[in-house]
């Protein structure tokens, strides 16, 4: 297992001989998005074993005509349940460094490296998310400036060949709401989650601009924060290892838009940061540091593509 030595892991220089600045730079990390949409599981923890098991119920099948006539019964109809099992998972990294690293260096060691690790629990954990995010089943391909491909069992059904813009928000936001019937958030909105590509790609296009950019001139100006867009909230991460640059020439930036309800978590332990003062048990000559948490990310209806139940679109390519 790797371990920080002052010998081998100190560069050579100022930083080991002679005097330098005062202020230590941190390599900047990806922003974090996908937690604040998840919904924890009540119920579950400790000494529950390490699967729960989530009832669903279907839609009821609707009726195009719900009077009644006197003297006949109210019709009934049948309603069906399903499960999903999910089960949870350790998640969790470590740094190990000696005490001669610590006491030798002009830094405090132990603190810059907790702050890393809580770091990369941060985005470690969102990244994990936004791949349950993209499970789902319904499967959206912008393939022209105007055209889309929408397939339902779980694949691509085509190579995307545009990017986002103004006309697939528009199909994505009628997709959720009068297909798939997917509740919106408290606010009324849906929620689409794209990268950088996507979002130039909306902003970028002529009907954008000839509205947006004048009546909300904000979007442009906050849009990497939030941007609210044909009643869709946009979120945009920087973080390519959730949702890159896919289709013909990687035109497009990927996508996930969801509704209220979608993605879930069922947690044993909360992730934390836990510290190992006498690692090796060599007399305190090796500390360590590690996060650690048990818990598990699902989409409530991952293995349905059926409206009132499916809540998530994902935008991508073949």
């Amino acid at each position: 297992m790797p371990v920080n030595t002052w010998t081998q892991d100190i560069p050579g220089g100022p930083l080991k001989n002679h005097a330098i600045s005062a202020n230590l730079r941190h390599q900047a990390v990806n922003k974090t998005i996908f937690m604040e949409y998840v919904t924890t599981e009540p119920g579950f923890g400790r000494k529950k074993g390490d699967t729960l098991t989530i009832p669903r119920w279907s839609a009821l099948t609707r009726k195009n005509n719900y009077r009644l006539t006197e003297g006949i019964p109210i019709p009934t109809q049948g309603i069906s349940m399903s499960t999903q099992s999910v089960t949870v998972t350790e998640f969790g990294n470590g740094v190990e460094h000696t005490n001669l690293m610590e006491m030798l260096n002009s830094f405090d060691v132990g603190s810059n490296i907790q702050r890393k690790l809580i770091e990369q629990m941060r985005v470690g954990i969102d990244e994990a998310i936004g791949s349950v995010a993209q499970d789902g089943q319904i499967k959206y391909a912008p393939t022209g400036v105007a055209t889309r491909n929408i397939a339902t069992a779980g694949t691509f059904g085509a190579t995307a060949s545009a990017n986002l813009n103004m006309y697939h928000l528009e199909e994505i936001h009628d997709y959720l709401k009068q297909t798939l019937r997917a509740e919106p958030f408290e606010d009324g909105r849906y929620v689409l989650i794209t990268n950088v590509t996507g979002f130039r790609g909306i902003t970028r296009d002529p009907d954008f601009k000839e509205w947006y950019a004048w009546a909300r001139p904000e979007i442009k100006d906050r849009g990497f924060v939030d941007a609210v867009i044909e009643n869709m909230r946009i979120r945009v991460t920087d973080n390519t290892n959730i949702l890159g640059t896919v289709g013909t020439n990687s035109v497009l930036g990927e996508a996930v838009a969801f509704g209220r309800d979608a993605l879930g978590m069922v947690e044993v332990m909360t992730p934390e940061l836990l510290l190992e003062p006498n690692k090796g048990q060599d007399f305190g000559r090796s500390q360590a540091a590690a996060w650690y948490g048990v818990l598990e990310f699902f989409q409530v209806y991952v293995d349905s593509g059926n409206a009132g139940e499916s809540r998530v679109v994902h935008i991508g390519s073949l």
